[in-house]
């Protein structure tokens, strides 16, 4: 009996000094947590002229293509890359093209997320009901559309300058400028400018991190 009581009084004390262990490990974990800076909103919502939109059936209500839409908000919680540009690609090997074309495929991959991507041209210099080459703009960036046929990637046209792109954070040195973001937090930022476009290990950067959001967004 007197090595039966021993040896439970020596359990006892043991799982009492793990839970002990534990306890602290949550306050040590906590105090971490709460040295951690807290994720960035998304800054503002951003109207723009949707270009071309084969998310949706062209009957479908929520098919905005030629319209001015809200990308932003229409994507809700969801795990999104937004793109900025401030030049329209010349063909299918530029950067910003291949990284449509990946991007497309990642919209694809997590449907069951959500995940979403769109591209924003910042090529007008007012806003697109008083800028007066928003035809011209528009039509060479739905030329691009055309030829990537990226279906699952809006294309939008908006001012390269404007209390939006500021909002943004948008640099006007940066001609690529790549946001991911989820559950309207930013997740990161990445500038690009025209001299130092994106290499094959910046796009294999972004992805990585956009499909972290979205395996996160699908549980």
């Amino acid at each position: 009996m007197r090595r039966r009581s021993a040896f439970g009084a020596c359990l006892l004390a043991g799982l009492l000094t793990a839970a002990a262990v534990a306890q602290d490990e949550k306050k040590d974990d906590k105090k971490a947590d709460d040295k951690a800076p807290a994720a960035e909103p998304v800054p503002a919502s951003f109207r723009a002229f949707i270009v071309s939109d084969e998310r949706f059936d062209p009957k479908n209500v929520r098919n905005r293509t030629a319209k001015m839409h809200d990308l932003v908000t229409d994507n809700g919680l969801n795990p999104v890359v937004a793109v900025f540009a401030r030049t329209v690609p010349a063909g299918e090997d530029a950067p910003l093209a291949k990284l449509v074309k990946q991007l497309n495929a990642y919209v694809q991959k997590y449907r069951a997320s959500r995940a979403a991507a769109f591209v924003q041209f910042l090529t007008l210099e007012k806003e697109y009901p008083e800028d007066e080459t928003r035809a011209e703009k528009a039509a060479a960036v739905k030329a691009l559309a055309e030829q990537l046929k990226a279906t699952l990637v809006p294309f939008a046209l908006a001012a390269g300058k404007s209390p939006t792109t500021e909002a943004w954070k948008i640099g006007e040195g940066d001609d690529l400028t790549v946001i991911v973001y989820h559950r309207m937090k930013l997740v990161k930022k990445w500038g690009f400018s025209a001299d130092k476009p994106p290499t094959e290990e910046d796009i294999k950067e972004i992805l990585a991190i956009a499909e972290k959001e979205a395996k996160v967004g699908g549980k």
